[in-house]
């Protein structure tokens, strides 16, 4: 399976959290969204229905393989790299 391609996030940079049904996918740009990187995919074919972002922690809280809210994901996927600038 192939290693999912990195980001790296800064303090002020918009983060989006795509979930689809071959993946998670975490896409950033700076303030200006003049342009994008994507990162991915995470959980590589596997559906993710939900992904949360703890902005305290800077890093991605948690990632749900399952559509029924009361079973937890078994796995999170790794955190961006993060960096405060």
């Amino acid at each position: 399976m192939a290693t999912p391609s990195q980001i790296q996030v800064k303090d002020g940079d918009v983060l989006v959290l795509v979930g689809t049904m071959k993946g998670a996918f975490l896409i950033r740009s700076n303030g200006a969204r003049e342009r994008w990187d994507a990162g991915g995919p995470h959980f590589a074919g596997q559906a993710i229905y939900a992904m949360a972002y703890d902005g305290r922690g800077l890093r991605l809280a948690t990632g749900a393989r399952e559509p029924r809210p009361w079973v937890p994901a078994s796995q999170a996927p790794p955190a961006p790299n993060v960096s405060e600038q």
